[in-house]
């Protein structure tokens, strides 16, 4: 809450004296780095990329600066505007090293050099391009690695230290990655090339490859000895987890292994989260050996329990160091809700057209009311840690409030006379734990704050006992009422296919949201992190919140349908947002990818571009490689929700409807 002070204006001179005084001593390195970097990049586009720059006006629209490892990183985006052609590129550098392109979809076609017959001769004569320009052959040799090969379906091969891997599902898209394997077949997954082609054009091109160092040596644990080391580990395990009908905190250490999972090798190191200012975990936070770009071989063991305890924990995921035997990680494994729906308390869902009416009768009173107070006293209404505007002038507001008051007497159902942008954040605390409501916790005010300062009209945080059914009933005929573009990113837990527990221990079913939306397209893009809520385009939770209206596409991301709608969700199992759940080679928390996504829909990018970004930052690698579009495993105890058998079970995130919408315009 903020509170007002008399000593306004002194503390507003205050801050533009220290504001200046930064600048004072920061600019002059950032202009200098800016100056630097900036023909630097037009090099890159001209020469590399093989835009002809010369027919393009080349504006320099942005630059992001930040440290990875003691490493500056700046992203330059340019505007380049021609007659019947305009694009945007985003040029990134570490140590003032290009390494990264990335080029959204064009107005017009763009206008290139040279052209190429096909997206594989775009790839080689890419290749051959950047070997001229950094003077490394090796760059070239990955390019020949092209040759002889015929882009059809996907297909893996094998030279020496590089993994070549290809993927064309479409005829317009092709996917090329590069990746280190030492003299065993291990992978050292973020030590790698890619190459993205949509359309006719480059989409994007990234080079981890000279960022990464492989340390360590040979590995000298074995899978046998990394489980054992894995299974002595839990012997001192515990974690906090919420449950009960009150919601309350318990520590849980007392548990039975069921089974041990196939580990797998590969060489990772943690993410240098403390030099980002996002989040911040003790555990995670300091990259072994204090550079992320060091790469040491890595045991990844999951390890299933007999049964689901508190926190819908199935079981736990250890990593194991291969070239030490020390344990780097150990956290739970959490697997969504899995309680039988028929024991559930629903007593609400019989009362929602009744509930419903009210709220529409009860609402022109109620913000008439608020309003008025917030006049007299600046009184703080709905809901709780909502981010609202403040006037700079309290006369205009006043006037403002004393006219909107009248409005709403007079009118039922007010007409909004310009876009109405509305966000809206729901944490379930149902069967969660701790560290995961944590990391919800940040996320509701990440998402929230990140709209607020791009333009939305109103955001709202629904967080732990907020998130409970009438909350969503009211907030959905609200945001049908008043906004006429509402995002929702919701996380919790399912309670059966299409359904979801709330922290009242309700549940919503996809059929509340059937009845309650009655608006096409009001909501623009809904993100359910939760189990088994996009088991189908039509069916279920996708097709509730689009109104019913027709979603053909079965994967948005790669054939998007020509709506104004896209919904994000789970086929089967959805990860934890603060566990490193991904198999293997992954090391990187969910939580990490959200918080790109939105940095990137902050920017100005559609759903697709701002999902492909977040993968390259958090996995090294375009969406359609990461663990989130190919799929990954978690341990289902069995016997619960339905009596199915015990198993390793998949999950995989599902798009419907259209990733071209951009939230942020």
């Amino acid at each position: 809450m903020i509170k007002k002070s008399n000593k306004i204006s002194s503390t507003i001179l205050f801050a533009l004296f220290f504001c200046l005084l930064i600048c004072s001593t920061v600019l002059p390195n950032a202009q200098a780095t800016e100056k630097r970097l900036q023909p630097e990049a037009i090099t890159v586009l001209e020469s590399v990329v093989g835009i002809d720059t010369g027919k393009y006006d080349v504006v320099l629209s942005s630059q992001r600066d930040s440290v990875i490892s003691e490493r500056p990183k700046n992203e330059l985006t340019f505007d380049l505007t021609a007659e019947q052609s305009r694009l945007q590129a985003d040029v990134s550098f570490i140590s003032n090293n290009f390494y990264s392109v990335r080029l959204p979809e064009p107005m017009g076609s763009t206008l290139f050099k040279q052209s190429d017959d096909s997206l594989l001769d775009m790839a080689k004569g890419f290749m051959n391009r950047y070997q001229s320009y950094t003077g490394n052959s090796i760059y070239g040799e990955l390019g020949n690695m092209l040759n002889n090969i015929e882009v059809v379906g996907s297909f893996t091969k094998t030279e020496g230290n590089v993994q070549l891997e290809v993927l064309s599902d479409v005829p317009d898209e092709l996917y090329i990655m590069w990746t280190y394997v030492d003299d065993n077949g291990v992978r050292a997954n973020p030590k790698n090339i890619g190459l993205s082609f949509y359309g006719d054009r480059l989409s994007a091109f990234y080079d981890y490859w000279q960022l990464y160092e492989i340390k360590g040596g040979t590995p000298k644990i074995s899978s046998e000895e990394a489980v054992e080391i894995a299974l002595n580990a839990l012997k001192g395990f515990s974690w906090k987890a919420y449950t009960g009908e009150n919601n309350e905190l318990v520590t849980v250490s007392e548990f039975e292994v069921a089974t041990v999972g196939t580990p797998s090798l590969s060489y990772l190191n943690y993410i240098d989260f403390a030099s980002m200012d996002y989040i911040h975990y003790d555990e995670y936070d300091s990259p072994r050996g204090g550079d992320q770009f060091a790469l040491y071989p890595s045991w990844y063991i999951q390890i299933g329990f007999d049964k689901v305890y508190p926190g819908s924990v199935t079981g736990a995921n250890v990593r194991v160091w291969g070239d030490t035997g020390e344990v780097s990680t150990i956290s739970p494994m959490s697997s969504g809700g899995v309680l039988p729906v028929e024991n559930s308390v629903n007593s609400a869902a019989t009362t929602e057209n009744s509930d419903r009416n009210y709220f529409g009768i009860c609402l022109v009173t109620i913000i008439a009311i608020g309003v008025l107070c917030v006049c007299v006293g600046y009184v703080k209404v709905r809901p709780k840690r909502n981010l609202q505007k403040l006037s700079a002038i309290k006369v205009c507001s006043v006037i403002f409030c004393i006219i909107l008051s009248s409005s709403l007497l007079m009118s039922a159902v007010p007409q909004a006379s310009a876009a109405v942008k509305i966000s809206e954040t729901y944490a379930s605390s149902w069967g969660q734990t701790a560290d995961d409501m944590d990391c919800a916790d940040f996320l509701s005010y990440y998402i929230s704050y990140t709209y607020y300062t791009h333009g939305y009209n109103g955001v709202y945080e629904n967080f732990g006992a907020d998130a409970n059914w009438y909350a969503y009933q009211y907030n959905t005929w609200f945001d049908q009422q008043y906004g006429t573009f509402t995002t929702i990113f919701h996380y919790g837990h399912m309670a059966g296919p299409n359904n979801m527990w709330l922290s009242d221990n309700n549940i919503l079913y996809s059929s509340n949201v059937n009845s309650w939306v009655t608006s096409n397209y009001k909501f623009g893009f809904v993100w359910l992190w939760a189990c088994m809520q996009a088991n189908g385009n039509r069916v279920g939770m996708p097709a509730a919140w689009s109104n019913n209206l027709p979603l053909n596409s079965t994967d948005a991301y790669t054939t998007s349908d020509n709506v104004p709608y896209c919904f994000i969700g789970f086929e089967k199992i959805s990860p934890s947002i603060f566990d490193r759940s991904f198999q293997g080679y992954n090391n990187s928390p969910a939580w990490f990818f959200i918080v790109k996504t939105y940095d990137y829909i902050a920017s100005g990018k559609n759903i697709r571009n701002a999902l492909d970004y977040a993968s390259y930052d958090t996995f090294g690698c375009s969406y359609k490689y990461s663990p989130l579009y190919q799929g990954y495993q978690s341990w289902y105890p069995g016997n619960v929700g339905g009596g199915q058998q015990a198993q390793w079970a998949d999950g995989a995130m599902k798009i419907y409807g259209s990733t071209d919408v951009q939230p942020v315009w």
